[in-house]
């Protein structure tokens, strides 16, 4: 079974990140895009079985 966890800032707290990349975004013409959110991405493999019992794991 595999599983995934986003991990981002929370609203209302500053991103950096976020604002460096939309930035470089509307420098390339993709003037459009608002609100860039940077976060993180864990993949995770997890034995099969229960999936209730993986999720309250996770």
């Amino acid at each position: 079974m595999k599983g995934r966890v986003l991990i981002s800032p929370k609203k209302g707290i500053a991103d950096p990140q976020g604002t460096a990349v939309e930035q470089a975004l509307h420098a390339l013409g993709f003037a459009d895009v608002r609100a860039v959110r940077v976060g993180k991405v864990i993949d995770l493999e997890l034995p099969e079985g229960d999936r209730v019992a993986a999720l309250a794991a996770l």
